[in-house]
This record gives C-alpha cells, sequence and structure tokens, in this order.
C-alpha cells in the first residue's frame, strides 16, 4: 500500500529543531534505554490514575529506524522522516491499555489488539557518554501500529496513519509509492534479534508462572522466521508524537541551561526558550 494518502498529505509538523541533535546523541548511547511514563489504573483504588515507568529501548525515528545490517527484512525506500521516537512492544504488556485507556475505561481488549492509541506519554533519556552527558525529555502522546495498520475498512486502522503521517514528511518524492506501512512494521520485526522475536511467543507478561503451560515451553525459543504467525499477533510499534521537549547538558555544571522546545498546532511551528536547569 502506498503511503501517499495517508502521511504526504496530512504533513503538517515542520522539521523539528531539536531532531538532528536528539539523533545523534542517542546514536552515541552503547544502548539506546530510556523511561517510558504512561497513565495507568491503581488497582488499590487509592488513585483514579497512578504514573507507570517502565525501562524500554529506542527503536529509531519513525520511517529511519535504527540501522542493523543483520535485519534480514526488505526495507521501506527512504521516502519520509518524523520527529517521532519509536519502541516494540508485546501487545500484552500493560503499557498498551495504558496508551489506549488514558484516563478512564473507554478501550475494549479487542480495541486494544488493533491500532490505536493516542494516550499521554513522557520519554525521558539521561545520555552519560563522554562528550554528551544531557538529560532529554520529550512529553505528548502515543499511537501503536498493529498488524491490521493496512486495513483501510478499519477506522482505528486509518486514524492512526492519519495521526502519525501528521508528523511524517516526504524526504523523496519518487520513492513514496513504493512506502508500504506493513513493511515498516515487518522490518521493526527483523530488526531484533531472533531471541527478542521469540520472547513474543512467551507466556502472557504478568500472568502467574506456570511451567506446564504450553507456552512455557517457548520461553528462550527464537525466531529466523519474519511472518511468524505466533510472535507477530503479539508484536507492536509504538511511535511517540511529541509535543514538548527539553534538553539539559550537563557537561560542564558551571554552564548548563535547560534547552525547551515547545509545539504551537495552531501556527505549525515549534517555539524555543532557554531555561536554567
Amino acid at each position: 500500500m502506498s503511503a501517499q494518502s495517508s502521511t504526504q498529505d496530512t504533513s503538517t509538523v515542520p522539521r523539528a529543531p531539536w531532531r538532528d541533535q536528539f539523533v545523534e546523541h542517542v546514536s552515541k548511547m552503547k544502548s539506546p534505554e530510556f523511561v517510558l511514563s504512561t497513565l495507568g489504573s491503581d488497582p488499590t483504588g487509592r488513585f483514579k490514575v497512578i504514573p507507570r515507568a517502565r525501562t524500554c529501548i529506542y527503536r529509531g525515528m519513525w520511517g529511519a529506524m535504527t540501522p542493523n545490517d543483520r535485519n534480514p527484512a526488505k526495507k521501506n525506500p527512504a521516502a519520509f522522516e518524523s520527529d517521532c521516537p519509536t519502541l516494540t512492544t508485546d501487545v500484552r504488556m500493560e503499557k498498551v491499555g495504558e496508551i489506549f485507556r488514558p484516563a478512564v475505561g473507554t478501550a475494549t481488549d479487542e480495541d486494544i489488539h488493533g491500532c490505536g492509541g493516542g494516550g499521554p506519554v513522557e520519554a525521558l533519556w539521561w545520555i552519560k557518554e563522554e562528550g554528551i552527558m544531557t538529560q532529554w525529555r520529550l512529553r505528548g502522546d502515543a499511537w501503536i501500529v498493529a498488524p491490521n495498520i493496512d486495513d483501510k475498512d478499519n477506522n482505528k486502522s486509518e486514524k492512526t496513519k492519519e495521526q502519525i503521517g501528521k508528523w511524517t514528511r516526504v524526504v523523496d518524492e519518487k520513492e513514496v509509492e513504493n512506502w508500504s506501512w506493513e513493511r515498516e512494521l515487518t522490518a521493526h520485526y527483523g530488526n531484533l534479534a531472533p531471541g527478542m522475536r521469540g520472547s513474543f511467543k512467551n507466556p502472557p507478561p504478568g500472568k502467574p508462572a506456570n511451567e506446564n503451560s504450553k507456552e512455557a515451553e517457548k520461553v528462550g525459543e527464537g525466531t529466523e522466521d519474519l511472518q511468524d504467525s505466533e510472535g507477530r499477533k503479539n508484536f507492536r510499534v509504538v511511535v511517540i508524537r511529541p509535543y514538548s521537549v527539553e534538553s539539559i547538558d550537563l557537561s560542564d555544571p558551571s554552564k548548563a541551561r535547560r534547552q525547551h522546545y515547545t509545539y504551537d498546532e495552531e501556527n505549525s511551528k515549534w517555539e524555543h526558550e532557554t531555561l536554567w536547569p
């Protein structure tokens, strides 16, 4: 499927002034880990929602995933770029429901197993490599790309394309027709090591351990098959759309400043100010 109708025509966000430095900084990390925070329900009932935080791995910007020479998947041409960091996850993880249900339980389990989202998130990188020593904080919403992304009759799939498309820019007009959402999803799956791909066939995360379950027999079992039905049904790509971005350079405490960028939707531009840290 061409991405033209859902990406090129709806792009409205200009190239972020912080993008190049952020991408350069993260590329220097030995392991591109970051903390992702969402809003979840409180099992004790004390609060309506509670913050949830977990360590994730940055998988590149949407449209420009982290390079991997061992990825056997067919890659999309470099037709687009975005300012949206990505991560991969298992649909059975709690963060997926939290991205779908930001405050109240308005999404059904069936909804969560498809495309959609839009819940608020915050992502935090502490890049302590020598010469950088910078903290990056991105706040915005998140959208989930699921196997039914190319279902034109699914309103949530089409909305997901539209919302991600608003933050995606064309960089090569000649390649737009050759770009595919499904191929991008498969390429993200292929970018994982075989053992990590196999983890999507493991028992449901957070459930009581049952060593005799059928799924338990697959723990630690990798896969080379990019279309493995068991793994692919649980595999998701999460796309973060940042509206507020902060960076704090702590490499020299005497010169530390906070760079704050805010996206002005009404005027389609990024605003910037320098603050004390």
